[in-house]
């Protein structure tokens, strides 16, 4: 009997025994939910059973106080506490991150390890007192060498990546960079070599892979401008010259080069560079030279457009940005539109198909002859003064007239001239004027009035 009331006994201490560990257990759940694990820490400190308000006053505390060793090339070089520089822990956020993440569960184990808790990129330090530290370490970088990063170079036999260099430079950042290290690692030594100045993009680096993809995509990228009825694809040999790198191994795009090219696809397809087919009043059908007149792709704006698309990458189809006169007519000249025939000497004015006006003119005199062509009215200015060089007589002049209309970009233009005695006929052989369009002033200011912007002037 006696024996069994000792087992009895027995039981209840080892049963109490296994409840007070698990009560002790879990108040230490309880208590590590808001308080760090055993051998947690935070840099240099240790943060085990702080919560994160008094982890973080310990935190600077030690900053203010930490002692670092300079050495470079394991020579002594310097010493520094970090508050001389103001190191502060400034944004706990990643201490109640830590605190989030710890499994309060398994404290008791948390004895037979260690957690670290990395506070690299929440502690600040003051730029303009590290400058100082720098000087005062008699730090030049101008005599010691620069970090390059790694780049691409376009090479007769492609694209090669330019591996990049480990200078000794030692700048702010890169000090900062490595005096908060040092206390992170709680290491009290800092090796200047670890603190030079790195470079940011190294050759096996995804920036450098991705930049490679980035210009293959753009010298593969398919370009189809639609316009007039016509479709021309960009020539992918084309393409592939116009995209290269810069100094710096950045992609870029040849403006010129694209400029250059849609100059030629004007060339072949817009109306601006090809003579008209023309109902003339008196002569019938004649054929008109190219002047100012017709449509043709904006070179400047679509080669801009084009290079922003090479930049996107990818395939396109569209129509590029027209400017100019007729686009969709075929060539026609319109039924509205301004005619000068320098055989008869006449000038007739046409809107929508109707005779509005018919005048005798005076057109260039020999040496100063009209140019013919297909031109539009660009500039109406009234009260004026024309300015000019006379080829016939070798010198500059000034000519005040009543109206101006201008119509081509060699200073041709209709205008009065009361100076002249007579209009049409021969009067251009021997007082005609330096290739504008004399009027009669009887008549100019009807001209003026019936003339706008844009009107085609044709001239044969």
């Amino acid at each position: 009997m006696e024996r069994l009331k000792s087992l009895d006994q027995s039981k209840k201490l080892l049963i109490g025994f296994g409840a007070l560990i698990i009560v002790i257990y879990l108040i230490g759940v309880v208590y590590h939910n808001n308080h760090f694990l055993p051998k947690t820490n935070a840099g240099a400190v240790s943060v085990s059973g702080q919560t994160v308000e008094s982890a973080t006053e310990r935190i600077n505390e030690s900053l203010n106080t930490y002692p670092i060793a300079l050495t470079e090339d394991s020579e002594a070089f310097g010493y520094i506490e970090l508050g001389q520089v103001e190191a502060q822990f400034v944004d706990n956020q990643v201490l109640h991150e830590a605190l989030r993440e710890q499994n309060q569960w398994a404290w008791p184990i948390a004895y037979f390890g260690n957690q670290h808790i990395n506070i690299n990129s929440s502690v600040d330090v003051d730029d303009g007192l590290v400058a100082g530290l720098i000087d005062a370490l008699g730090i030049n970088n101008s005599e010691r060498t620069a970090s390059t990063n790694a780049y691409l170079q376009e090479t007769e036999t492609g694209m090669n990546v330019i591996s990049e260099t480990y200078g000794n430079q030692i700048t702010v950042e890169s000090l900062e960079s490595g005096l908060v290290d040092t206390f992170n690692q709680d290491t009290a030594n800092l090796e200047l070599n670890s603190a030079y100045e790195k470079p940011s993009v190294l050759e096996d680096s995804q920036a450098i892979q991705d930049q490679m993809s980035h210009i293959d995509a753009m010298r593969n990228t398919k370009i189809t401008m639609a316009f007039d009825g016509n479709e021309v694809s960009i020539p992918q040999e084309f393409l592939n010259t116009w995209v290269y790198v810069d100094e710096e191994g950045n992609p870029q795009v040849d403006i010129t080069a694209i400029e250059d090219y849609i100059l030629e696809v004007n060339r072949e397809y817009s109306q601006l560079f090809k003579p008209h087919t023309f109902n003339s009043t008196y002569q019938g059908q004649v054929e008109i030279d190219p002047g100012t007149l017709g449509w043709y792709i904006d070179r400047f704006t679509e080669s801009e457009n084009i290079a922003s698309l090479i930049h996107q990458t990818g395939e396109y189809y569209y129509e590029p940005y027209i400017e100019g006169y007729g686009y969709g007519m075929d060539g026609m000249i319109g039924n509205t539109y301004v005619e000068v025939d320098l055989a008869t000497q006449m000038m007739l004015i046409y809107q929508e198909g109707e005779l509005v006006l018919e005048t005798p003119i005076v057109s260039g005199k020999i040496g100063a002859n009209t140019i013919p062509g297909a031109y539009q009215v660009w500039q109406k200015l009234e009260d004026t003064d024309l300015t000019g060089y006379d080829p016939t007589r070798d010198r500059d002049y000034v000519q005040p007239v009543d109206y101006w209309i201008a119509f081509d970009d060699q200073l041709q233009g209709i205008h009065d001239a009361e100076w002249q005695s007579y209009f049409g006929g021969d009067a251009h052989l021997y007082s005609g004027s330096l290739g504008c369009i004399n009027t009669p002033p009887s008549v100019m200011s009807t001209v003026f009035e019936i003339v706008q912007i844009g009107y085609p002037v044709i001239v044969f």
